[in-house]
């Protein structure tokens, strides 16, 4: 003789009468044999049929009257073929149903990390007139669905007796519950490019440079934005090509931000993720042709008190010129110039003039720059740099090594001048105004 059982299971529903949008917990599974007797707090089931008794659940009451005890009792059957987006193959299902009010308590959640966000909100606690309450950071979250990404941190009236008035208004204050975002961990590869252009037969235009590091940063659980983060971008060197006759004339990323104060002193900063969070950004860098003067810096070194310089009997040689004293006009080469240069001495006594001295091109000449702006140079007398159309070098840094000199500083009897002569030494600073002009070729 033998025997076999044919396997099933039932699934069970906990479902709130006075709501049934929300359940009232987690669907169970019981697996069984078909033939069963099953019953969840319902009728009396025979010798070999199963008797659970339904689950007790905060604020709810069991609906136990004669057909909700059948409803719960059944003979379980056979398993069917369901369609494949169906997600149970069960004919057994028991529904246990509770009376659950819904909106008596009410509550406020308050996101102390954004008083602006959805995570802000109102509501009502199923808790029946005259229950006592005491909610706790670990169990207010049974009663109240706290916003996905947040966790609570405080509570405010968390303790009381539910009240109504006579028109069965509840006149209890909300519970206040505090939450903050939580933050999630993640390590994202990042892009930064620099693009480098410049007009048609540019030389020397510099190579892209791309970097693709992976960072690790925090990111809020809520918004997704990005809260701090580890490592970050390696500044990028823009080369100053104005020497040679171009300049820049735009920073600018794809989507047209103007990002030109990212620049300085020849170097480009990226912003961090944390301000910048895009994963990839590509920065364009455009040279263009420019007309401007560059300017060197003048170092006289120390003028000795009692010397033939300090009574102003004999100019005192440049001791180191920083730069080149350039004119750029790669927009126009062919069209004539006018360098004037003036000293603004207010900072320095004695009446300082500069003479520069001239013996490489066309002509040789001195020029003497005082305080009234005036022709220092012009393009009649000077020739282009070799292949730099629109490049002039009036002055390299680097001549007064062999030609001291190249430029020289007068000054009147520093006698006579209001200086400090207690003083072992002072120093001063006087800057010179360049002034470029240009006369279109007709």
């Amino acid at each position: 003789m033998s025997a076999s059982y044919v396997k099933t299971h039932t699934t069970v529903h906990f479902v709130n009468k006075d709501d049934s949008t929300k359940s009232l917990g987690k669907d169970t599974t019981i697996n069984g044999i078909v033939g069963q007797d099953l019953s969840i707090s319902g009728n009396a089931v025979n010798a070999n049929g199963y008797y659970w008794t339904a689950p007790n659940i905060k604020h709810a009451t069991l609906s136990d009257g004669p057909e909700d005890k059948a409803a719960r009792t059944i003979l379980t059957k056979p398993l069917v073929t369901m369609p494949k987006d169906s997600k149970d193959d069960t004919p057994n299902v028991i529904n246990v149903v509770y009376s659950r009010p819904v909106g008596t308590l009410p509550y406020e959640i308050v996101d102390d990390d954004d008083p602006h966000s959805a995570v802000n909100s109102k509501g009502t606690i199923p808790l029946k007139v005259n229950s006592r309450y005491d909610y706790t950071l670990s169990s207010i979250v049974n009663d109240v669905d706290i916003p996905d990404g947040t966790y609570p941190v405080s509570l405010k009236n968390q303790t009381g007796i539910v009240t109504e008035n006579s028109d069965n208004q509840v006149t209890n204050d909300a519970v206040i519950i505090h939450v903050k975002h939580s933050l999630q961990k993640v390590t994202t590869e990042f892009t930064r490019n620099i693009h480098f252009v410049g007009p048609n037969g540019m030389k020397g235009l510099p190579q892209d440079v791309s970097q693709n590091p992976e960072i690790t940063m925090h990111k809020d659980a809520v918004d997704g934005h990005i809260v701090d983060a580890q490592g970050g971008f390696n500044p990028v060197n823009v080369p100053n090509l104005e020497a040679n006759g171009y300049g820049i004339i735009s920073v600018k990323d794809s989507a047209g931000h103007d990002l030109g104060d990212h620049l300085s002193n020849n170097v480009f900063t990226w912003d961090d993720v944390v301000k910048d969070s895009r994963a990839d950004v590509t920065v364009t860098v455009t040279y263009g042709k420019v007309t401007k003067v560059i300017a060197p810096d003048f170092d006289f070194g120390k003028i000795q008190m009692g010397s033939p310089e300090f009574y102003g009997e004999k100019p005192k040689n440049v001791e180191k010129i920083t730069g080149d004293l350039r004119v750029i006009n790669s927009v126009n080469p062919d069209a004539k110039w006018y360098l004037k240069a003036k000293i603004e001495n207010d900072f320095m006594p004695g009446t300082p003039s500069i003479t520069l001295y001239n013996a490489d091109q066309v002509k040789q000449y001195t020029r003497t720059i005082d305080s009234q702006s005036k022709d220092i140079y012009n393009s009649t007398d000077w020739n282009n740099a070799p292949d730099q159309p629109g490049v002039w070098v009036l002055i390299q840094g680097g001549m007064e090594a062999h030609m001291p000199e190249i430029a020289q500083l007068n000054t009147s009897n520093l006698q006579k001048a209001n200086l400090d002569f207690s003083k072992n030494e002072q120093e001063f600073h006087g800057t010179i105004t360049w002034q470029l002009d240009t006369v279109p070729v007709s």
